[in-house]
């Protein structure tokens, strides 16, 4: 079942991979549409849509809020110790990929019930990664860029259209249904783009970067859920979604503010032909 959801996931890396081996192309300007319309578009869509009750998609996101807080202090901490000259590893590291592949997952595996749960998780680490992911990202870290990219304004508004019920009317909802249907594709076209022009060095430290967001979120994941204990299908969605691999978005960003894009990209891809084993040992272990 989890090879069905992660197997198109790698093709479309693949041709994106081969696009650039025989062509090189300017992707800035897809790297802008899918950052200023498709993934809020995206995001919005994903969000309002979500049904869970609002106390326990609070408990999640508090929890979920605490684990890639204690994450990122492990990732600075590890940065430092290792002397790994990569800082825009931090993304990958404590970031994963929430939305991209632990939604479709949770689906397969759990239903919507699951999927709602991982929403709340997800509206927290798109939080984070568009307020201080973009801040550490951005080398002139200027303050003032969290608010010039519309994915944090597009998370308010998907928790304001769920919060009040509120239904957007059907042609723009299907208008922002099809736009955010174009997010992942590109953003996992683009990843293949950038693997193909990694230098073999990058992976080095992207090994450590991958070993450390799969090890880290699944190890902080369990320590929570011991000493807050949830539901068991909300506990399910929080193992999974701190467990998954590191967020094709953190590639996007690099790519933005030309960050370490080359070792980003590699770590996305480690960390996802990880998961390949990681993911279905945990759904064994949760009994799914």
């Amino acid at each position: 079942m989890i090879y069905s959801v992660i197997a198109p996931i790698f093709l479309i890396v693949l041709i994106g991979f081969f696009v650039g081996k025989l062509k090189k192309i300017d992707i800035d300007p897809l790297v802008s549409l899918v950052i200023y319309i498709a993934a809020p578009s995206l995001i919005i869509t994903s969000i309002a849509n979500a049904d869970i009750a609002a106390g326990e998609f609070l408990s999640i996101s508090l929890v979920a809020l605490v684990i890639m807080l204690i994450a990122s202090i492990l990732a600075f901490f590890v940065i430092k110790v290792f002397r790994i000259p990569h800082t825009g590893l931090f993304l990958p590291m404590v970031f994963g990929n929430t939305g991209n592949l632990g939604f479709p997952v949770l689906l397969l595996s759990f239903g919507t019930e699951g999927l709602a749960r991982g929403v709340a998780y997800d509206v927290v680490s798109g939080v984070l990664l568009f307020t201080m992911g973009v801040y550490i990202i951005n080398k002139n870290r200027d303050i003032k860029e969290i608010f010039r990219i519309p994915l944090l304004y597009a998370v308010v508004a998907g928790l304001f259209l769920n919060a009040m019920n509120l239904q957007l009317p059907p042609f723009l909802a299907t208008s922002l249904e099809l736009i955010g249907g174009i997010a992942v594709p590109a953003m996992l076209l683009m990843l293949g783009y950038r693997l193909a022009h990694v230098k073999m060095e990058s992976w080095k430290w992207a090994s450590i970067a991958a070993v450390f967001k799969m090890g880290v979120g699944f190890a902080l994941a369990f320590l929570a859920l011991r000493l807050f204990p949830f539901p068991v299908m909300s506990a399910n969605a929080i193992q999974l979604e701190a467990a998954m691999p590191a967020a094709v978005m953190s590639s996007l960003l690099s790519e933005k503010y030309k960050r370490d894009s080359d070792v980003v990209a590699s770590t996305v891809l480690l960390s996802t032909v990880l998961s390949l084993v990681t993911i279905p040992l945990i759904l064994w272990w949760l009994g799914a």
